[in-house]
């Protein structure tokens, strides 16, 4: 193998080892979001206030 061919192995390598810290990125913030969502749920729970969904209800009523 010749050197241009080295470094387009060398290339293609580091490419795709930056493709896959991006998705493991993306998948984190993914997580970190749901997270952070059943968390805000919990609180809302725990603090007895109903989503805006059965508030509708409630006006309603």
């Amino acid at each position: 193998m010749d050197s241009f061919t080295n470094s387009r192995i060398i290339t293609i390598f580091y490419f795709s080892q930056n493709l896959i810290e991006f998705f493991r990125t993306v998948l984190q913030l993914k997580q970190d979001i749901n997270v952070k969502n059943k968390l805000h749920e919990s609180r809302l729970k725990a603090l007895n206030i109903p989503n805006m969904v059965e508030r509708r209800k409630i006006v309603e009523i």
